[in-house]
């Protein structure tokens, strides 16, 4: 089976930076399919910031 990419240029990069301008602490770096260092989402801590903000009434 044929690996599909499913990123579109440019579309990813912009909601990693969008995410990371509301959490930061939830992106970092990882070295993709071709080894060049790009940004990434965390989505675990992702979930967890999150919870928080639910918890504290939805405020960011």
């Amino acid at each position: 089976m044929d690996h599909l990419d499913l990123e579109a240029p440019g579309l990813t990069a912009g909601n990693v930076e969008k995410i990371a301008a509301l959490f930061p602490a939830a992106v970092t770096e990882t070295r993709g399919a071709d080894g060049k260092v790009k940004k990434a989402v965390n989505f675990e801590v992702l979930k967890q910031l999150l919870a928080l903000t639910w918890r504290r009434g939805g405020a960011l």
